[in-house]
C-alpha cells in the first residue's frame, strides 16, 4: 500500500489524512507520522484558527466541494467594475473564480498520483479534515521558510505563457511590486530587516511568473504565528492596500475561498516549519470537485484577458481531474 492509495478508503471512513511531498523531493509524507504534520490556514484566517490534521478527529458532517461555477459574463461585468474602482483608488484586487462539476464517480488517488507527478518541483498535497473537506493541489508559492534563525519567504505575481522570453510587461511589474513592498514593510513592521534577491522568473507547467526571493533574520525574537499572520493574505492572492481589497473579495466573489488561497504549514522533527500558500488547488470528492483560480486585477487590466489568465492557471488541474472521472 501506497499513502496515495489509501485516499479513497480513509476518506470513506471519514479519517483526517494529509499526504504530501515537498518542491524537489521524492519521498511522500503523511501527516502524523515521522515527526512529519501538516496544518491548513483557511482563507483570511489568523494562525489561532490553524487546522492540525494529525490532531482532528474523525466526524460528520464534511465539507463538500463547492457546486456552482462562476459565470462567464459575471464574472466580465464584475471585474470590469473592479477595474473602474481601481482607476480611481489604484492598488490591486484579486478576483477569483471557479470551475465546478457534479455527479461524476473521481478517482482522486489516480488524480493524486498523476498531478504529484507533473509537479516535482512545486509542494503538492492531498488532504482531508471534516472542517475543510478534501483538497488536491500543487502550488508554487512559498509562504514562509523558517530555520536556523532566519525567515524565508518570496513574493510571486505576474502571470504569462511560459514560452514568452519577452521582458515583462508593465502591468505585471507593478503587480509584482505591489507584493514585494507590501512583504518588506510587514517584516519590518515586526522589527526585522528584510533583504531581496533580484527579480527571476518561475516556471509552472506551462506558465510563468515573476519570483522575487526575500529573507531576514529572525533569532528567537519574532515567532512563526507572529509572521504567519502579517504576511498572509499576502498582495499575490489578496490585493493592496489589502483591507481594501479583502472588502472587495467579500462583495464581489460568488464562490467561498475556504482552503484556496490560504497556506499549508508543514512541521517537522528538526523544528523546521514551511508555508505554502494554497495555490493551483480543488476541493475534491468521489463525485466532482471545484478548482479555484484567480488573477490580479490592476487599473490596466482587460477583464477577458483575466478569465484567460484563469483558465490558463486551471487547465492542467482540469485536465487531470477530468481524465480520472470515470463517468464524463
Amino acid at each position: 500500500m501506497t499513502p496515495l492509495s489509501d485516499i479513497a478508503r480513509l476518506y470513506s471512513e471519514g479519517r483526517p489524512f494529509a499526504v504530501f511531498r515537498l518542491p524537489g523531493e521524492t519521498r511522500l509524507r503523511v501527516a502524523g507520522t515521522d515527526g512529519d504534520d501538516l496544518a491548513i490556514g483557511m482563507w483570511n484566517r489568523p494562525h489561532s484558527e490553524l487546522i492540525s490534521v494529525a490532531s482532528s478527529e474523525p466526524g460528520e458532517p464534511q465539507l463538500l466541494p463547492w457546486a456552482v461555477s462562476t459565470p462567464h459574463d459575471s464574472y466580465l461585468r464584475t471585474t470590469a467594475s473592479l477595474v473602474e474602482g481601481l482607476k480611481r483608488r489604484g492598488g490591486k484586487c484579486v478576483r477569483m473564480r471557479s470551475i465546478c462539476r457534479r455527479h461524476i464517480s473521481l478517482d482522486v488517488a489516480a488524480a493524486a498520483a498523476e498531478l504529484f507527478g507533473r509537479y516535482p518541483d512545486a509542494f503538492c498535497s492531498c488532504y482531508f479534515t471534516p472542517a475543510t473537506g478534501m483538497w488536491l493541489g500543487a502550488t508554487p508559492e512559498l509562504l514562509l521558510d523558517c530555520y536556523g534563525g532566519r525567515a524565508h519567504t518570496m513574493s510571486l505575481a505576474g502571470t504569462r505563457p511560459a514560452t514568452s522570453g519577452a521582458p515583462w510587461d508593465s502591468k505585471n511589474t507593478a503587480e509584482q511590486a505591489y507584493v514585494t513592498r507590501f512583504i518588506c514593510e510587514a517584516l519590518r513592521g515586526l522589527g526585522l530587516e528584510p533583504q531581496c534577491g533580484s527579480d527571476g522568473t518561475l516556471r509552472y507547467g506551462t506558465i510563468e511568473h515573476i519570483c522575487t526571493r526575500i529573507e531576514a533574520a529572525t533569532g528567537t525574537r519574532t515567532s512563526v504565528g507572529e509572521l504567519l499572520d502579517a504576511l498572509s493574505p499576502t498582495p499575490a492572492v489578496a490585493g493592496t492596500p489589502r483591507d481594501t481589497a479583502l472588502g472587495e473579495i467579500a462583495a464581489t466573489e460568488d464562490t467561498p475561498r475556504r482552503c484556496y488561497a490560504g497556506y499549508l504549514l508543514h512541521s517537522d522533527a528538526t523544528g523546521r516549519t514551511r508555508a505554502y500558500v494554497n495555490l493551483r488547488c480543488a476541493q475534491v470528492a468521489p463525485d466532482g470537485y471545484c478548482i479555484y483560480a484567480g488573477g490580479g486585477i490592476t487599473a490596466d487590466s482587460d477583464p477577458a484577458a483575466e478569465w484567460a489568465e484563469t483558465e490558463a492557471k486551471a487547465a492542467v488541474l482540469l485536465d487531470i481531474l477530468n481524465r480520472n472521472s470515470l463517468r464524463k
